[in-house]
């Protein structure tokens, strides 16, 4: 009953936050009208596409970044290029409906594109787990036929909701450890406390070893050895698979050769975390995962493999 009434609060607060009017007002200033029932839509970014797709608009996809790659049904749609170097002509030849844009592709792009007259909706970064459950509730008000908020939820889309609010609650381990996002290095971009990183890792009941108020700091060696976190948290490569368990055990070992990292008390212990890249690094519904990779982890034997239940299944 408990997790019914939870479920039923959220679902008015994002219904009211995203229903109130008949337009939403997008990372750029642009109104964007609700209801519009798009039936040709380009993705500029991956974690947009997965959105998409999620909401169960996948066969609407006629172009998307080079870098979506799920899920399998979209591999096949038209490739428009990079994050950063989409290309316009490739865009408008597909005469889409709308195109989806997030924070970090070109507002120059997005700007021709609305010059030409193609609509654009550019989403900003996600701060947080549940904000990026606005935005696909957001996105399913756009492209969907109808912006009442009493409609009936898409079924995959309510039992997300529905694992984010009964299962994800913020954990207190014993000791608040902390934890650096990042692999150890001279100089390496990490999560601040206003990243939606730093709110998985609050998630997982654990501190960021960093503090400062950026989503992506960059930071230095010495930092990292001041802040002698607890634990580590690192994905696998975002250009090659990986198995997470094998990639930790490298990682570790690596660590632990290093004459300055293996000093720090997380590789002293084993205590390094690392989960799939593209369910952590993209705030889409597969973030989801990457939290429940990280509280396996947090349980499992230390120095012991690693299981990796959650990333093998969604491959």
């Amino acid at each position: 009953m408990r997790i019914l009434i939870i479920l039923a609060a959220w679902l008015l607060l994002l219904a009211g936050k995203a229903f109130a009017a008949d337009t939403f007002t997008d990372g750029t200033g642009k109104q964007v009208a609700y209801g519009q029932d798009c039936q040709r839509i380009v993705s500029l970014m991956p974690n947009l596409t997965e959105m998409v797709a999620f909401l169960g608009y996948a066969d609407r996809l006629v172009g998307k970044s080079s870098f979506c790659n799920y899920p399998d049904s979209i591999v096949s749609v038209d490739d428009i290029g990079g994050q950063v170097d989409a290309s316009l002509e490739k865009i408008v030849a597909l005469q889409p409906d709308i195109v989806l844009a997030y924070q970090g592709n070109s507002l120059e792009l997005v700007d021709q594109l609305r010059q030409l007259g193609i609509q654009v909706c550019a989403l900003k970064e996600a701060t947080t787990v549940r904000e990026i459950g606005e935005q696909m509730w957001t996105l399913e008000g756009i492209l969907g036929t109808s912006f009442s908020w009493d409609k009936a939820l898409p079924v995959e889309f309510a039992k997300w909701i529905e694992k984010e609010t009964a299962g994800r609650e913020y954990l207190a381990l014993p000791g608040e450890p902390s934890c650096f996002f990042g692999y150890p290095g001279e100089l390496v971009y990490t999560c601040g406390s206003s990243s939606f990183i730093n709110d998985v890792m609050l998630r997982c009941g654990l501190a960021n070893a960093v503090s400062l108020d950026y989503r992506w700091p960059a930071v230095s060696a010495e930092f990292i050895m001041a802040s002698d976190p607890d634990w580590i948290l690192t994905t696998t490569s975002c250009t090659e698979e990986e198995d997470p368990a094998d990639a930790r055990s490298e990682m570790l070992a690596e660590l632990r050769k290093d004459p300055v990292f293996r000093e720090l008390r997380a590789v002293k212990q084993g205590q390094l975390v690392v989960v799939n890249s593209d369910h952590l690094l993209r705030p889409g519904p597969r973030i989801l995962l990457a939290i429940d990779e990280i509280k396996e982890q947090l349980n499992a034997p230390v120095t012991g493999s690693v299981s990796n239940n959650g990333a093998s299944a969604a491959r």
